[in-house]
């Protein structure tokens, strides 16, 4: 499920915040997108939004430290088992950090199902 707000037009779901930026400003140029300055994916409020483009948006996220593992490193998971040594997966991949137990667990789970 999106954050975003989401209108249905002519049979067509858009973005609510891209639907009121272009009921005031008009079309958003190719290449823009339609920012929230005040961080609130919900908000359509036009004084509220900028257009900039994919880059500003990114830059901006990072700024405000809302980038992906720009959070505060958690040592331990959700059920409390520690994410240090043995226990603390790393995906290859991306970098995620995972707990071995619960990643094993699950996987047990998925073989018996």
């Amino acid at each position: 499920m999106s954050a975003y707000r989401s209108v249905k037009i002519d049979g067509r779901v858009r973005n609510a915040h891209r639907v009121a930026w272009e009921r005031v400003h008009g079309p958003v140029p190719p290449g823009m997108e339609v920012m929230h300055t005040c961080d609130t994916p919900s908000c359509d409020d036009v004084e509220h939004l900028v257009l900039g483009t994919h880059g500003d948006n990114m830059r901006d996220m990072m700024a405000k430290g809302r980038g992906r593992g720009q959070f505060k490193k958690q040592d331990a998971c959700k059920r409390g088992h520690p994410l240090v040594g043995d226990n603390l997966y790393i995906h290859p991949k991306d970098g995620v950090r995972e707990c071995r137990a619960c990643r094993d667990a699950r996987n047990a789970r998925r073989k018996v199902g």
